[in-house]
């Protein structure tokens, strides 16, 4: 019988084969040694190599003194424009952006928490004066050497994130995680944490090499992000054949649990929220702005000029904070872990807000079936979502993102009965348990199953075997994995705003909901977005139901117009937002490298042609590059991504593949609470371990749907792929919770 390894080799042998038969151009050699190879994905598996670290110079503090003046200078004159501009529109303005809707809410989801806010002038004036140093030094904006601080006026920002960073205490005997996510590594506690700045696999690019958005390496501007759209990412119907609707809502859930990249906040930003002021990026006076990024919209465009939509207001995201000058880093506002943040926030005012303080349990209601939903907003006239006038609240969840659409909302609503229905098992088995006992103890199973099944369950299908076993993702059958203390887990800027967003291809424009008479009926995503109010109605199972039995969308090039033209819009609306058109925009504004950056960094080959593309995409996709771009060096990487060929078994191409494990790994080996490791004081005991790795999505819908009474084994697969039969629900393996009291 044939090894693991075996195996292993074989598969890579196949696909290399497959990919070096793509190209038989006697012109390139680029197909020869096809790296595609596992000693190069095994050297990466655990961590990016680091990036080269700048030297560091003796600068005069004078000069250093001149260059934070120029930055102030410049900060305040931008802070009083920004200021202007707000307060040109009356209060009265029900909108903050009169133009779209859907933007408004788009923008309120992803406004950066106050403390976000509080640090951004700081950010500012560091970003400013890097590029004042670097005009006065005459070095290249990437070029800005490491300085000594000491003696000038930035020596008090240092201080300050030196102090805010030794401020805290870690415990490293608690067998709890923060909810902040620090304190995971004792050594750097900030990893992983919220608010802290993603790494990168790669150095960033941008145009001005400190903070402008990327260009064409000619210094041109690249191809407009909604003409890549319309010309590349148009909708075609292409049902997948061995995956569910399931999983791309898995994904969905999931990664709201790992990144949130928030916006850019202005001057007295919480006011103009407050006030419903007006924030466009897109009126002429202010779209230069430093804080703006939008976007044209051709004027032949096949959707919006209907609309009379001339440009697409784009808002950056918000920096991070560094002790000193250097280029621009984004930030991720929640934790790096698989911890149930969506469920539980990565804040304290956020997660006590959520808790009943009894018996460990979280807050609900009730729906018309007295089955527990989540509660509702607390803040229904301003929250952009509920319709107050009619009585539709929208819910409250530990991420605020949770009423995007009802699929996600029902895997809301899944994971906070499991919350509740451990908790209450819990109680049972001990009686004297008090609440922050019982809350955390559940929690801390919730997150184990979250990881269980997006390493047993969800990665498997997203990378193919050969991926899933190089990156060392799966899960043992017994014992114990080690924790790496030197790998960090935090979120890479590719994966959160490129790789991870794979997902976007695979959504379908209409949801089923499937009744227990199997009578069925089409749900629109375009009109459901913010509009959960079903499920106060009992329209849980069928909602899950339509997931496991519709499949996605096939991993390609094509994205359903529900969110190219539609995203985020309400019923009655015209239009919303192009989520294919805002990645690739996003992509540049964070300074993402070109696709073959990527490329060449897994897999060390370097493309210089056009038709080196067909290596890894079709002639077709090659030839739309082609049209658009003017080097194959300038393609955006997530464009270039979702073109790929899918792995063998998988879902992704190899780019992303190699991304996502690499991202997956971290998260795996650099927690320190990840749920298979030993002699961790978060550690379960091995009779626990055992239980815990039972878990499975179906017994998970099973236990918390409203009736589910049979289901797929693999509600990731459809039913009867590769032998997935529907099994009763009493037949699943359930954990023992007894082995907790």
């Amino acid at each position: 019988m044939a090894t693991r390894r075996t195996r292993s080799m074989t598969w890579f042998v196949l696909t290399l084969w497959l990919y070096t038969k793509l190209i038989e151009s006697e012109e390139t050699k680029i197909v020869d040694n096809m790296t595609l190879n596992l000693s190069r994905l095994r050297n990466i598996a655990f961590l990016p190599e680091s990036n080269e670290k700048r030297k560091s110079y003796h600068v005069s503090p004078g000069v250093v003194d001149a260059a934070v003046e120029e930055a102030r200078n410049k900060l305040e004159t931008e802070n009083t424009l920004l200021v202007r501009m707000m307060e040109k529109y009356p209060s009265s303005t029900n909108a903050l952006s009169s133009g779209c809707p859907a933007l408004n809410r788009h923008h309120r989801r992803m406004t950066a928490n106050p403390k976000i806010s509080a640090m951004e002038n700081i950010t500012k004036l560091l970003e400013f004066t890097t590029i004042a140093l670097a005009n006065r030094l005459g070095v290249a904006n990437k070029d800005i050497p490491n300085l000594e601080l000491d003696g000038t006026k930035l020596q008090n920002i240092k201080e300050q994130v030196v102090e805010r960073s030794a401020d805290t205490k870690c415990d490293k005997r608690t067998k709890f995680r923060t909810i902040d996510g620090s304190c995971n590594n004792v050594k750097h506690h900030d990893w992983g944490s919220a608010l802290n700045c993603m790494n990168r696999i790669l150095p960033p690019d941008y145009a001005d090499g400190v903070s402008n958005p990327r260009k064409a390496s000619s210094g041109n501007e690249l191809p407009n992000p909604r003409l890549v759209s319309t010309t590349i990412h148009f909708e075609k119907d292409v049902p997948a054949g061995d995956f569910t609707h399931l999983l791309m809502q898995w994904g969905h859930f999931l990664s709201h649990d790992i990144t949130f990249t928030p916006s850019r906040s202005f001057p007295r930003g919480d006011v103009a929220l407050a006030l419903r002021k007006i924030i466009d990026c897109c009126a002429p006076e202010d779209r230069h702005n430093s804080q703006c990024f939008p976007f044209a919209i051709p004027p032949d465009d096949p959707f919006f000029t209907h609309y009379n939509i001339r440009c697409m207001d784009f808002r950056r995201s918000a920096r991070c904070l560094r002790s000193g000058p250097g280029q621009r880093e984004q930030i991720n506002q929640i934790t790096s872990f698989i911890d149930g943040s969506q469920i539980y926030g990565s804040f304290l005012n956020i997660s006590l807000a959520i808790r009943t303080f009894q018996n460990g349990l979280l807050k609900t209601q009730t729906d018309n079936q007295g089955g527990e939903i989540l509660p509702g907003s607390p803040n229904a006239e301003s929250d952009f979502c509920s319709d107050v006038a009619n009585n539709n609240i929208c819910f409250m969840a530990g991420d605020i993102r949770v009423n995007q659409q009802p699929g996600l909302t029902s895997m809301h609503i899944i994971w906070l009965r499991q919350h509740n229905r451990l908790a209450r098992q819990l109680k049972q088995l001990n009686p004297s348990w008090d609440d922050e006992t019982l809350y955390q103890e559940a929690r801390r199973i919730v997150g184990a199953q979250l990881q269980m099944i997006t390493y047993n369950e969800f990665l498997p299908v997203v990378l193919g075997p050969l991926f899933y076993l190089t990156f060392h993702l799966k899960p043992l059958s017994s014992g114990y994995t080690s924790y790496l203390k030197e790998k960090d887990p935090t979120i890479l800027n590719e994966f959160s705003t490129a790789a991870f967003r794979f997902g976007h291809t695979l959504i379908q424009n209409n949801f089923s909901q499937i009744y227990s008479s199997n009578n069925s009926s089409n749900m629109e995503l375009q009109d459901n977005f913010f509009f959960p109010f079903e499920l106060y109605y009992g329209q849980l199972d069928s909602i899950l139901r339509g997931l496991m039995k519709d499949k996605g969308q096939e991993f390609d090039t094509f994205f359903s117009n529900s969110v190219t033209n539609h995203l985020f819009k309400r019923r009655g609306e015209e239009h919303g937002l192009d989520i294919a058109a805002l990645n690739i925009q996003r992509g540049r504004d964070h300074g993402l490298r070109s696709y073959v950056d990527y490329l060449e960094y897994c897999f060390l080959k370097h493309l210089t042609k056009f038709h080196h593309l067909q290596l890894t995409m079709t002639k077709d996709a090659q030839n739309h590059f082609e049209n658009l771009y003017e080097k194959v060096e300038d393609i955006d990487l997530f464009s270039g991504g979702v073109n790929e060929r899918p792995l063998n078994k998988g879902i992704v191409g190899p780019t992303f593949g190699c991304i996502i494990g690499v991202q997956f790994g971290l998260l795996k080996f650099g927690d320190r609470y990840y749920f298979e490791h030993g002699k961790q004081s978060g550690s379960f005991t091995p009779d626990q371990l055992r239980e815990i790795r039972k878990t499975t999505l179906a017994r998970i819908l099973c236990d918390n749907s409203d009736g589910f009474q049979s289901i797929s084994r693999f509600p990731f697969r459809p039913e009867n792929f590769e032998r997935n039969e529907v099994i009763n629900c009493n037949d699943l393996p359930e954990i023992n919770l007894e082995l907790w009291s």
